[in-house]
């Protein structure tokens, strides 16, 4: 009887350790999506403010209100708060310490 439990709980711990593992990759593969997105709105964010800062453009409201939508969104993005990216952060700071 005891053999039985012993083997069943081995199976489900070796199932939960499989599903554990197929979670942390759809997080990590979620993540580098929502970084790949933080990077191309900086990208637009920059080619708005190059547009303004043009002498046919300097000044212009709609392209302000632009760069600020768009800043904004960069930070927001930024601001999620996932374990995997801190845990990485995390990781480098102390590999940068050692370095």
């Amino acid at each position: 009887m005891t053999i039985t439990f012993l083997i069943i709980s081995g199976i489900l711990n070796i199932v939960a350790l499989f599903y554990a593992r197929w979670l942390i990759q759809i997080l990590r593969a979620k993540e580098n999506d929502i970084v790949e997105l933080a990077e191309i709105i900086a990208q637009y964010v920059a080619h708005v403010k190059s547009v303004h800062e043009m002498e046919m453009f300097y000044g212009d409201q709609t392209l302000s209100s632009l760069i600020e939508h768009g800043s904004d969104l960069i930070s927001q993005i930024e601001n999620f708060d996932y374990l995997i990216l801190v845990q990485e952060e995390e990781q480098e700071l102390k590999q940068e310490e050692t370095e």
